[in-house]
């Protein structure tokens, strides 16, 4: 039951600007989950957490989330065992409100208004600043000019504001933007990865399906045990 409320909270969340990154990943982590019949590795959830193993704290978000945990293969290859969706008949159902191979995160935009707009902010700007400059440089040599020194003082701290304050919001957004190409980089080369013929994948992977078999027979082995109140509850452990 928690699943399905984790899952419901998940749809509900709006998949509109930067906060719905956080509740796509964890619904595309979910649907990896199902698909992968509740058992899956590190590199199956890789192309939805930062493209590495380097997201532990996103796996321990979904392990937290789905009532996961953590298993040991044969081989020491770490895999995550998540019990609700085991079972396909009792799994979430998910509804897909996105396709992707592997999570896509949006750049940042430097403003809502159309190219042209911006421009014509920018032009007034500099005007703006060029002409208070020129009457903060001419305060001395021209006598209006020094009666009126507090008001322009005013004018041309304003003029550089105007211009230092979207200067530094687009400096800051070109390293976020860099730091976005990068991950969508790393889960790419994560998702072609996944289909590669890399072997020690491959073996992971099938360690991993050997894992899910096993804890299907340890299900399927509980849901066979019945038990009576005509004997005692540790004889009939025994007998099973």
């Amino acid at each position: 039951m928690s699943v399905y409320l984790s899952i419901a909270g998940v749809l509900q969340f709006p998949l509109v600007g930067k906060p719905a990154t956080f509740h796509i990943r964890l619904l595309e982590i979910a649907r990896t989950i199902k698909k992968n019949g509740g058992v899956v590795s590190t590199e199956q959830l890789a192309p939805f957490l930062d493209g590495d193993r380097s997201d532990s704290g996103m796996i321990l978000t979904a392990l937290a989330r789905f009532q996961g945990r953590p298993e040991v293969t044969q081989s020491g290859y770490i895999v995550y065992v998540f019990p609700e969706f085991l079972d396909p008949g009792f799994a979430p159902q998910l509804n897909r409100l996105t396709d992707m191979d592997y999570l896509k995160e949006n750049e940042w935009k430097f403003s809502a208004f159309p190219v042209q707009a911006q421009v014509k902010v920018l032009v007034l700007a500099i005007l703006n600043f060029a002409g208070s400059w020129w009457l903060f440089k001419h305060i001395a040599t021209i006598n209006l000019l020094h009666q009126l020194a507090l008001l322009i003082d005013v004018l041309l701290t304003y003029a550089v504001v105007f211009l230092a304050i979207p200067a530094v919001r687009f400096l800051v957004l070109l390293v976020l933007n860099h730091r976005i190409r990068e991950r969508n980089q790393r889960r790419e080369a994560a998702y072609r990865l996944l289909h590669s013929s890399d072997m020690d994948l491959l073996k992971e992977l099938a360690e991993a399906r050997q894992v899910r078999q096993e804890e299907m027979a340890r299900l399927s082995y509980d849901r066979t045990i019945i038990f009576s109140s005509d004997k005692d509850n540790l004889e009939q452990q025994f007998e099973q």
